[in-house]
């Protein structure tokens, strides 16, 4: 498979491209070109900024990706870009997001009005309404997650991380 990574130099990205790498897919990544650890992998480097990708679309389809893994999100605009740019090229959108679109989340921030939810947490928990602390509906997990679950012509996953007992994990909650 043909895999680009958006982010892939540190973090999530970064363990994203070396574990694609080790299991014999081809990797790109786009990224700023801020980060370019001389340690990482090698494999292809597009430079450019998530609002703009659409200007690097030439390159993105020379690789011929089958799927992105998006590890950037944060803002919705840029999440608009990214998915407008790449429906019709690839044939699955990854979206890394975080638990901290939950109800949960909200009501122990006091973000969203009620009392405490229960846990443990699951894939089918409540979700936020409201922009989490210290965010607005144009930079919040929740607000990116809408925006790719919007369109409906590109198939999306929405992955959330969470902690569970000190080891990061993913969940997939979500396929179109």
């Amino acid at each position: 498979m043909n895999l680009l990574v958006i982010g892939g130099t540190k973090f999530i990205g970064r363990a994203v491209v070396e574990r694609a790498v080790e299991l014999g897919h081809e990797v790109a990544i786009f990224h700023r070109g801020e980060t370019e650890p001389e340690d990482l992998v090698d494999v292809l480097h597009i430079h450019g900024d998530n609002l703009e990708i659409a200007d690097c679309i030439d390159a993105i389809k020379s690789f011929e990706p089958d799927a992105v893994v998006d590890t950037t999100q944060g803002e919705a605009a840029r999440t608009q870009a990214v998915v407008d740019a790449l429906t019709g090229v690839v044939d699955r959108y990854v979206l890394v997001s975080s638990i901290d679109v939950y109800l949960a989340y909200g009501r122990l921030h006091l973000t969203e009005p009620g009392p405490h939810v229960a846990v443990p947490i699951t894939e089918e928990s409540e979700l936020r309404t409201l922009p989490g602390l210290g965010h607005t509906e144009e930079i919040d997990n929740l607000y990116i997650e809408i925006v790719a679950l919007a369109q409906n012509e590109l198939p999306v996953t929405i992955t959330r991380l969470r902690e569970c007992s000190g080891l990061t994990t993913i969940s997939v909650v979500s396929e179109i």
